[in-house]
This record gives structure tokens, C-alpha cells and sequence, in this order.
């Protein structure tokens, strides 16, 4: 279940809006690659927070709704009846969360730069308030245990030491692990503490700037915002906006929720799509930085940092290979969609072209000699009017009629034609099977009846080609009696005179054939070779004599 909100969060991955330029004037977009990771764990987080957000969505959904669809009550069963779903869900958004910070961390120390931004945000910043939507369904959750102890607003981390606990205000992390316990989750709490530390000094560092506020910031936030409350401003979690995607999108809807079949499909191949489109992306930035490392690979001295590189690339190496295997078979996943979606739409069209084919014209009865239509109040005085698929009455003509009894008449008779066809050759194989049955008795019984109509065999026919009795030269022959000849030879293959007769040997060919030849025509064995050699010389000398 955890894997499948997550594939289902990819493909509506929620990003922050885009703000278009920077919003504190001394910010400069991240550019290097070694920024790869820390782009892949954000990926990560906010596929984790959509699928958190659909998750808690549908549960809020199919609790309020009264027809509840299966997908609705499926989703709310595994969040009611399955806890530790969610409870490895928020796990993982916890320790990736941790990860971020840490890592953008080490990207500050090695790059210089004081902002690291994910589509055009500073996302420490951002991360502050991301999560605040959980407050917004607490009536839904309120039942679980996870969320009892948990404050809702300005927790990133989804851990009982929220950005507003007073532990937060010492400077080591023994307070919180004293009050709070060691470990939130699978996560160590000095871990979460430093992480809380690094958000609330971005947060002040950017409360207390003198700097104007960029028009975007305000237009964003749509509140006059004071200095000392400038970061206050909630980041709103919305989703990517994908080149092809329609700019404004409606609530996502269930597949069964469709009353027409093609719009299932379409929505369904524009899901696929933004998840290609994900996974693409991951793919390329897999890519970069399996070249980085391996750049820096060529550069390393050190036994130690060479090996711990080597691990690495094998690693994303493997992940790579993965991924492309994944990707592809989207690809092909997505090709066949498309294509049943075309052929449901030509035969849709194909349908239409053939009931409006089907269906009567109104034109005059005289000059088309097709249905005259009739009104209500005509109901009466006609004989026994008819009604169309749109409702509208007409009687039949006599012509229409004479037409339709002679296709009926037609069809009766291809039926019985069948039926005579069908019965004809059933019981044709019956009297196969019976005469198969007889066969064997029959043939035994002529035999000794009439040994003069037995057929040769063909070491007697070879014997009569080969005795005095015979006039028959080997020139003479023609291709049945090269096999009967080659046949009556002590080869023990009885394969060669078929083989013979089928390339078209005659007697004057075969009297001219080599070792070479037979061997060319499928006589493998020497043995068999000479012994036919042997065989055609004594017919030779005999002829001459």
C-alpha cells in the first residue's frame, strides 16, 4: 500500500509555486551538481507529503461522502485497520526530512552559499510550514494514536519536539532527550534537535534582513507582513504543473467515478504521463551525478575515499539499470493505453457512421421509398407505426417492407446452406471413421484373396529392375524407378530413393553422378555412397552386356 501512494504521489508530485525570481535579492539558484542528492532526497519528501495528503484526502473523503466508492473505502480501511502503513509513511518522511538539513548543511560548507533554492524557493523556509496541512484534517485523524501527541502546525518533522518547544532554547540536546526520550521513531533526537536548530536560524536570520520585500513575496503571501514576521508566511503545498497538464486542474476523481469509459482512459493516460515524466527526470539526474563521481573517481588517491567511491557508483550503477528497466516498461505501459484508446474511439466512430447509416431518412416516400414520418395524432389512422432509437414514429411502406422480407428470406437460406454444409460433413467423417475401422480387415482379406493385386515391394521391384527378365536399361529409368532402385539397395536407409525422386534424378542423371554429387544431394555416409556407386556400375555393365 505504502509503494503504491508513493508511485501515485510521483505522478502528482506537489512542488511550491512558482514565484518567478528570487524572492530575497542576494539568493542565486543552486546550480552545481553536486546539489543531485539533495534534489533527490527533496523528490523523495515532497512524494512522501502528497502521498500523506492523499492519503488522509480520501479517509476525510470516504467518511463525509455517503456512496462511497471502493478506491474511497479501501484507502480508509488501510488508514484505519492498517496503522503501521502509516506509521512507516511518517517514518520515512521524518528521516528524509533530517537528511535534507543535514545535507544542505554540508552543501553551504562546501559551496559557499547561504540559500540552497528547489524551484525558486528557499526550501529551509519552505520546509517550516509544509506539513501544516495536517492541521486542517485534525477532526479526520483524531481517532489515530500516531497524531494524538503531535502538534500539527510548525513540525517538519512530524516529532513530538515541535519548532516551538521550549527545549529548543538550550543549546545542546540534553533537555530534549531527557523530556522527549532518544529517538523519535527509527530517528535519533539529537539528530532531529540539530536539524530544528538549523530551521529556526534560517528563519531568524531571514526575519530580522532589512531588505525591502520582493513584490512576489507579498503577492504570495497577500498579507502586509511586518520584519520581524516575514518568514511567517505558510508555503501552501500544491502540485507540479507539467508542460502538457491542463493549468487548472480539477480534484483528482477515481477511475470509477467516470460515466464514459474514454474519459477514465484519458485521465488515467494523463496520470501516466506526469509519472513518465517524473521518472525521466530522476533518471536524468542519476545520470549527472553517476558522471560527477566518476570524474572524481579518476582524481582520487587516497585507497580509502577510492573504494568508498567505487561502492557508490556501483550502487547508483545498479539503481540506474533499475530505474531504466522501469522506465522502459512505463514507456511501453503508457504506448498500449494510447493505442486502446484509439481503437475504442474508432470503433466508437465506426458505430456512430453505422447507425446513422441504418437509420431512416426523412425524405418524400415517393422519391426515396423510405419511411414516412408520422406525428402523434396520425398514430390512429396508420397500420402499426414504428418508433426509432430518437423517439420518432413512422410506418412502414410497402416497399420498405418488400425489402426487408427479402433480406429475411436471404438469410433463412444461408442458414439452411450452412446447416446442409455442416450435417454433410459430419457425416462424411463418419463414414472415414467407419471405413478407417473396416480398412485393416478388408486389406488383409484381399491380400489372401488376390495375391496377384499386391504391390510390389521394393526389394522385389529392385530385384526385377536388377534380373535379365527385365529390358529396362538404368538410362531408361525414370525418377519412381531410381527410388524403387535406391530403395532395393542394402543401405539400411530407406530415406535416399525418396530423396532422389524428390530432386528429379533420373536414370540418365544418376548413371553421371560422383561421390561428390551423392554427398551434395544429402548422402552422408561414404558407405552409402559407394554402395550406390557399386550398384549403378553393375547396372551399367549389365546394360552393356
Amino acid at each position: 500500500m505504502l509503494h503504491s501512494l508513493q508511485a501515485t504521489a510521483s505522478s502528482r508530485l506537489g512542488a511550491s509555486a512558482q514565484l518567478g525570481p528570487s524572492v530575497f535579492s542576494h539568493e542565486r539558484p543552486s546550480t552545481s551538481l553536486n546539489d543531485l542528492e539533495i534534489v533527490r532526497l527533496i523528490v523523495e519528501r515532497e512524494g512522501c507529503i502528497e502521498a500523506l495528503a492523499q492519503l488522509l484526502t480520501t479517509h476525510s473523503r470516504a467518511t463525509r461522502v455517503k456512496h462511497r466508492n471502493q478506491r474511497d473505502i479501501s484507502a480508509a480501511a488501510t488508514l484505519a485497520a492498517a496503522p503501521m502503513v502509516l506509521q512507516s509513511l511518517l517514518d520515512q518522511l521524518r528521516g528524509v526530512s533530517v537528511q535534507i538539513v543535514e545535507q544542505i548543511e554540508k552543501w553551504r560548507e562546501f559551496n559557499g552559499m547561504q540559500v540552497f533554492q528547489w524551484r525558486s524557493l528557499n526550501y529551509l523556509l519552505k520546509m517550516i510550514h509544509d506539513i501544516d496541512f495536517l492541521a486542517a484534517h485534525s477532526a479526520s485523524i483524531a481517532p489515530l494514536d500516531i497524531f494524538k501527541t503531535l502538534q500539527l502546525e510548525r513540525n517538519p518533522f512530524l516529532a513530538s519536539l515541535h519548532l516551538d518547544h521550549a527545549a529548543l532554547k538550550e543549546n545542546t540536546p540534553a533537555l530534549a532527550v531527557a523530556r522527549l526520550g532518544a529517538f523519535v521513531g527509527n530517528v535519533d533526537m539529537k539528530r532531529v534537535f540539530a536539524a530544528s536548530k538549523v530551521l529556526l536560524q534560517e528563519e531568524q536570520r531571514h526575519s530580522s534582513m532589512d531588505d525591502v520585500e520582493e513584490p512576489a513575496l507579498k503577492s504570495a503571501t497577500q498579507v502586509a507582513i511586518q520584519p520581524t514576521i516575514a518568514t511567517r508566511a505558510h508555503w501552501s503545498h500544491q502540485e507540479l504543473r507539467l508542460p502538457f497538464s491542463n493549468p487548472d486542474p480539477a480534484p483528482p476523481v477515481s477511475a470509477t467515478q467516470w460515466k464514459d469509459p474514454v474519459d477514465a482512459m484519458e485521465y488515467d493516460i494523463q496520470l501516466s504521463k506526469e509519472l513518465l515524466f517524473q521518472h525521466e527526470h530522476e533518471v536524468s539526474a542519476m545520470k549527472e551525478e553517476l558522471t560527477v563521481l566518476q570524474h572524481k573517481l579518476k582524481d582520487v588517491t587516497l585507497p580509502e575515499k577510492h573504494r568508498q567511491l567505487q561502492t557508490r557508483i556501483a550502487s547508483l550503477n545498479n539503481d540506474l539499470t533499475r530505474r531504466t528497466g522501469a522506465l522502459f516498461h512505463r514507456r511501453n505501459e503508457l504506448q498500449r493505453k494510447e493505442a486502446v484508446l484509439r481503437v475504442e474511439k474508432k470503433r466508437r466512430e465506426a458505430k456512430s457512421k453505422t447507425e446513422c447509416a441504418s437509420r431512416p431518412r426523412k425524405t418524400d416516400e415517393d422519391a426515396r421509398g423510405i419511411d414516412e414520418v408520422v406525428t402523434e395524432s396520425d398514430k390512429s389512422s396508420t397500420g402499426e407505426p414504428a418508433e426509432d432509437s430518437q423517439g420518432v414514429h413512422f410506418t412502414k411502406t410497402p416497399r420498405f417492407k418488400a425489402a426487408l422480407m427479402e433480406d429475411e428470406l436471404r438469410r433463412q437460406d444461408l442458414i439452411e446452406r450452412y446447416a446442409a454444409h455442416s450435417k454433410l460433413k459430419s457425416s462424411m467423417c463418419q463414414t472415414k471413421v467407419k471405413l478407417q475401422s473396416l480398412g485393416g480387415t478388408s486389406s488383409m482379406r484381399n491380400s489372401r484373396s488376390s495375391p496377384h493385386l499386391r504391390s510390389p515391394s521394393p526389394t522385389m521391384r529392385f530385384r526385377q529392375l536388377s534380373s535379365g527378365n527385365s529390358n529396362m536399361s538404368l538410362e531408361e529409368m525414370t525418377s519412381a524407378d531410381v527410388e524403387v532402385f535406391a530403395d532395393g539397395l542394402d543401405t539400411g536407409d530407406q530415406r535416399y530413393g525418396a530423396l532422389l525422386r524428390s530432386q528429379g534424378i533420373n536414370g540418365r542423371l544418376l548413371a553421371q553422378t560422383t561421390d561428390t554429387d551423392l554427398q551434395e544431394l544429402g548422402v552422408m555416409i561414404r558407405l552409402h555412397r559407394v554402395t550406390i556407386l557399386d550398384a549403378v556400375n553393375s547396372r551399367q555393365s549389365s546394360d552393356a552386356k
